[in-house]
């Protein structure tokens, strides 16, 4: 559903989806759920006209976390080669069985329009990504120790614990862009400064 008009704008989205894999060699022959199925997935988006200067704009996503394989125990393996000749290896359960934390997070921001002494329009834009700093999984892992990053040691017996790895916490960050086709027709080129040059050099390719 989308709203167009006004000073309230913006759109709510939702999609379920599913898909699946099957094959003789994999899971024991059982259909599975595959790698990139997410069941669930909504977003919104909302925009206010605060006045003819400012702009506010709000977005939520969300979607269902992916799949994965999980451990289900852990057994001692011979390794040819090694000094100690033992190592410890994973026993996994159905593929894709388990799922990671669903993913969601808020982006919020702030467009400031006003116009250069030349008459070329501007958009500041003030915004923060992922606002409540929500740790989304990007993946997950096996391993020893408190952060996982232990090796195996078959005199120092450790748990095994799922871990997860995350990307993009809380980001705010500033941009600035210039229309530079929208200058009038008469407004006179100034060429003072390496910046103005530049600047110049692109409206004169624009026009």
């Amino acid at each position: 559903m989308k709203k167009t008009e006004g000073k309230w704008t913006g759109f709510v989205a939702y999609t379920y989806s599913e898909t699946t894999r099957q094959f003789d060699n994999i899971n024991g022959g059982k259909e599975y759920v595959y790698d990139f199925d997410r069941p669930h997935s909504f977003a919104i988006n909302i925009h206010r006209k605060l006045n003819e200067k400012w702009d506010f704009n709000l977005s939520w996503t969300y979607q269902t976390g992916l799949p994965y394989t999980p451990v289900i125990g852990r057994q001692i393996v011979m390794v040819p080669g090694m000094e100690i000749g033992y190592t410890e290896a994973c026993i996994y359960g159905e593929r894709n069985s388990e799922r990671m934390k669903d993913y969601h997070r808020l982006d919020v921001g702030f467009t400031y329009k006003t116009k250069t002494r030349w008459g070329d329009r501007v958009e500041w834009n003030f915004s923060v990504y992922n606002l409540y700093n929500r740790h989304n999984p990007g993946y997950y892992f096996y391993g020893y120790g408190e952060k996982g990053a232990d090796h195996y040691d078959p005199f120092d017996y450790k748990p095994l614990g799922l871990f997860q790895t995350s990307y993009f916490p809380i980001i705010p960050s500033v941009s600035y862009k210039v229309y530079y086709g929208d200058r009038p027709k008469g407004a006179k080129k100034k060429k003072t400064g390496i910046f103005q040059k530049i600047k110049n050099y692109l409206n004169y390719e624009y026009e």
